[in-house]
């Protein structure tokens, strides 16, 4: 899942099934700032995103910046949790991910993959991605993260189920699990990396032999070493999932 470039940076957005018949072919054809809006229906994908691009080092960061029908919206991130979706524009994101509903927009991995995998970059600044109005379910993987994972990327989720997702692992390990979802990314020099889940389920996920039935926070911590709180939620229910270690 490759961003394009293009000479006119205008965001745009792009339809599935409308426009394009599955998600990954949207991200594929997707410049920076781009929405891809989801029609509800089951789509049996497993999403790679790979190293997407930075529209604004300082966007929906350290001050959430963002436009709103022209209205400059600006607050700490202590802040953001309580400002309604709505005033969080396509702008602010380097890529938009929306269904219609988590009710009836569904992404099934299959069984056979992770249903969402997101590798960013390590450079100085991490990219901003949204992804709201979806059930995740049925992704499957030997170590981390079977339902949604986020690796260096500012991760912003809302109305999301992200249910009966399972790790197994072949044999126990600690750093291995998130089987709804595993945020794995560390504080790179020029800023903090922030991920937020708001409105939202977690359930009925499992991971064998690993820790985080539900979910997996691995590798929260600065350039010195230290932890840091990688992952922020509002409204978010964890319940009946299993692990060897660690059921939530």
């Amino acid at each position: 899942g490759l961003f394009i470039l293009r000479l006119d940076d205008t965001p745009r957005r792009h339809y599935v099934p409308e426009e394009f018949s599955t998600i990954q072919e949207a991200i594929n054809s997707s410049g920076i700032g781009d929405s891809i809006i989801v029609s509800e229906g089951t789509y049996y994908e497993n999403i790679v995103i790979n190293n997407p691009p930075v529209i604004n080092k300082d966007s929906c960061l350290d001050y959430h910046y963002c436009q709103e029908d022209g209205v400059e919206i600006s607050q700490y991130f202590d802040d953001y949790v309580d400002t309604p979706w709505y005033t969080k524009d396509s702008e602010c994101f380097d890529l938009t991910i929306m269904g219609q509903d988590s009710s009836n927009t569904i992404i099934n991995g299959q069984g056979i993959d992770r249903v969402i995998r997101i590798d960013g970059s390590s450079n100085d600044y991490y990219s901003k991605i949204s992804l709201r109005n979806f059930t995740i379910r049925n992704g499957y993987t030997t170590n981390r993260g079977a339902g949604i994972h986020a690796s260096d990327v500012n991760l912003f989720m809302d109305n999301l189920i992200i249910s009966d997702n399972q790790v197994n692992a072949a044999q126990y390990s600690d750093v291995y699990g998130g089987g709804g979802l595993c945020i794995h990314g560390s504080v790179v020099l020029n800023e903090e990396h922030f991920n937020l889940i708001t409105n939202s389920t977690i359930r009925n996920n499992v991971a064998t032999n690993s820790a985080g039935g539900g979910v997996l926070l691995w590798d929260c911590q600065d350039p010195f070493g230290n932890l840091y709180d990688c992952f922020n939620t509002s409204n978010l229910i964890i319940n009946n999932n299993q692990a060897t270690n660690g059921g939530g």
